[in-house]
């Protein structure tokens, strides 16, 4: 059978000998962590699924300063302001595919000893991609043409660290605005820091300048309160999905200075390892790409803190993500949407199957976000 394209893949999947069903290839393509999932869990339809030509959200952006104390009989001199924002967000367009031939699949399937279903572990290995993509996006450095342009320039989804930054006034390295919102005349729009100095990341004694000064910094500004009595309002935000991620370095780093504080090392006193650390009975999450992404550059990063972007050892960021308020938002009718073409009259028996996605991470409020980073 010479025209049969991937001839090798045509061997390996119907090969007499089997160790496993014909739908269970193991897949050594994935990632260690997929952020990408909390982002979805428990969140409504309507959130996750959206139409319309872009994402728009209107946001108070301040009250209207109506309030005033007076003696009877005083005069009023009432004034409309203007209180609402608008932030904007385009659709972004992904796609994924896979290419089979009918030769290798009819012979394939027709073959009950087959070792894989050869069909299934080409939709697999699509599928793979397109998750993986998606999340290595979420953690891209911050690209101000790719990202923040409109229309047909931009290119890229937004990233979570385009959102929580450390940079000076929360605006990442070449953007001059945010979902086309300005962070430096409104601060309402900047994410929350707190600083540590790295010197000092295994201090348990509650230095001013130590990781656990900051994170507690930080908790106490992620946190708004709504006033009971007016609760309709106020904005609920009960931190259910509040999470704190960091890299291996910051895992391993939080682990060991629980255990400096104990005066044991776990539950179990055969066992070394303090497994999943928590900060307030948050977990602090692993993220595997964070060890790689060159994301710490631009104004306001400490330069020994990173090379070429990535994080040194010893100078961990944990990110306060609030995915209640930040999420990936999917075009309702472009969900893994199914294409199928074939190769016309030069290639009948050839077929790809595309998966088309729109859709874009979107912030609905920045200063429920933070990290925790060094500047020293």
């Amino acid at each position: 059978m010479p025209g049969i394209v991937s001839f090798a893949d045509f061997i390996l999947a119907t090969r007499d000998v089997k160790l496993t069903t014909q739908k269970e290839a193991i897949n050594e393509a994935t990632k260690h962590t997929y952020f990408l999932s909390n982002m979805l869990k428990g969140r409504d339809t309507s959130d996750v699924f959206r139409g319309g030509t872009k994402l728009v959200e209107r946001v108070m952006a301040t009250d209207n300063g109506s309030f005033k104390f007076y003696q009877p009989g005083d005069e009023f001199n009432p004034t409309g302001v203007d209180t609402l924002k608008k932030i904007e967000v385009d659709w972004r367009f992904a796609m994924a595919h896979f290419v089979f031939y009918d030769e290798e699949t009819e012979l394939n399937s027709g073959d009950e000893n087959a070792y894989l279903d050869l069909k299934r572990t080409y939709e697999q290995a699509a599928m793979t991609s397109n998750f993986n993509g998606m999340e290595d996006a979420l953690w891209t450095a911050p690209n101000a043409a790719g990202m923040e342009t409109g229309g047909t320039g931009g290119t890229a989804a937004f990233s979570i660290p385009t959102f929580i930054n450390e940079n000076t006034n929360t605006i990442p390295n070449g953007f001059s605005t945010l979902m086309t919102v300005d962070p430096s005349v409104n601060p309402w729009w900047q994410n929350q820091k707190s600083a540590y100095t790295a010197a000092n990341i295994a201090d348990t004694t509650g230095g001013a300048t130590s990781l656990l000064a900051s994170l507690a910094d930080m908790w106490l500004n992620i946190k708004f309160e709504k006033l009971q009595s007016a609760s309709q309002w106020f904005e609920s935000d009960d931190l259910k999905k509040m999470f704190i991620a960091t890299n291996k370095d910051g895992h391993k780093q939080m682990s060991m200075l629980l255990q400096r504080l104990n005066n044991r090392l776990t539950p179990n006193r055969d066992d070394p390892a303090y497994p999943d650390p928590m900060y307030n009975g948050y977990p602090i999450m692993y993220v595997s790409d964070l060890d790689t992404a060159p994301v710490f550059t631009g104004t306001g990063v400490l330069g020994a803190s990173n090379t070429n972007g990535v994080a040194n050892v010893g100078y961990p960021r944990f990110y306060f993500a609030n995915l209640r308020y930040l999420y990936a938002c999917y075009h309702s009718q472009r969900y893994l949407y199914p294409i199928v073409k074939d190769g016309g009259a030069k290639a009948p028996t050839a077929h790809v199957m595309f998966y088309n996605t729109w859709y874009n991470v979107v912030c609905r409020s920045r200063r429920r976000q933070g990290i925790v980073y060094p500047n020293a």
